[in-house]
């Protein structure tokens, strides 16, 4: 790490935070904490036929991912981390399970001949959920390597690799959970009321995403650790809403959702800019 910050100082994944990006990510986490506290007495509010919206907040998490992949491979193009790598690999593995998650989501796309079983929706969101948590733990424990574990060679080779076999991955696991729908775990009772067993997915995806904060928060070297802090702040508060009950905090959990998606490339953004005026 102390190489590359000496050859590429400024880089989001090099350049270490400052005053002023710490500030500015405890300012982004205290206004959360306030956004939460705002709405935490409507957590138990439902509203009906919101399934209207799912397309608009897929087709938004979808670019808004494949943007941040996009950007974190340009980054790995300069820095050659094989961490910003398999980061990028993440995001873009989240980014692409959007797809299949709206098309089989209940409700959505039934005028279009769409109905797969409800099991095939909750399937994906779980391994979209799990999925990303694993790389970013993977990114966590692997982004303080040394230098000459640093990938050689056709960088453009080893991103569109990556990225085909996300693809395939993602294929396979879909049409896997298609066409063998009646063998797959049981997380759903109806479109709205989830299972004991579906518990298990939020519970795991906050010990993975605790692994990652106490990882990154100990090992602190680059604005682009300190931004996955704050995405991994964000991503924490979404499962907390789901304990209570069938439905409940269904309208919070998902306002931290889209909180995540939208503010860590802001935050990302703004560190950007701030690393540019220190050059």
């Amino acid at each position: 790490m102390a190489e590359a910050q000496s050859r590429h100082p400024f880089l989001l994944s090099t350049a270490i935070p400052n005053r002023r990006q710490r500030r500015l990510a405890v300012g982004i986490l205290a206004a959360l904490i306030a956004a939460m506290l705002l709405v935490a007495p409507f957590a138990h509010v439902g509203f009906p036929g919101t399934e209207i919206l799912i397309p608009a907040y897929a087709a938004a998490a979808f670019l808004i991912e494949l943007l941040t992949a996009a950007f974190l491979f340009a980054l790995f193009s300069v820095d050659r981390s094989r961490a910003v790598l398999l980061l990028g690999t993440g995001y873009l593995f989240s980014g692409l399970l959007v797809i299949p998650w709206s098309l089989t989501f209940p409700g959505v796309f039934t005028a279009l001949g769409l109905d797969p079983d409800i099991q095939v929706t909750a399937v994906i969101a779980a391994s979209r959920r799990l999925g990303f948590a694993v790389f970013i733990l993977a990114y966590a424990l692997t982004k303080d390597r040394k230098p000459r574990d640093r990938i050689s060679g056709s960088l453009g080779r080893a991103i569109m690799g990556r990225a085909a076999g996300v693809a395939g991955v993602v294929l396979l696991l879909v049409l896997a959970a298609v066409l063998r729908a009646d063998d797959l775990p049981a997380f759903m009772r109806d479109a709205r009321e989830v299972t004991p067993l579906w518990h298990y997915v939020p519970v795991a995806s906050v010990l993975l995403y605790l692994a990652s904060l106490v990882t990154l928060g100990t090992r602190l070297r680059s604005t682009l650790d300190l931004w996955l802090m704050v995405v991994l702040a964000t991503l924490l508060a979404h499962p907390f809403w789901t304990f209570d009950g069938p439905d409940r905090g269904h309208q919070t959990a998902t306002f931290f959702e889209h909180v995540a998606i939208v503010g860590g490339l802001a935050a990302s953004a703004l560190f950007v800019n701030s690393a540019r005026q220190r050059r």
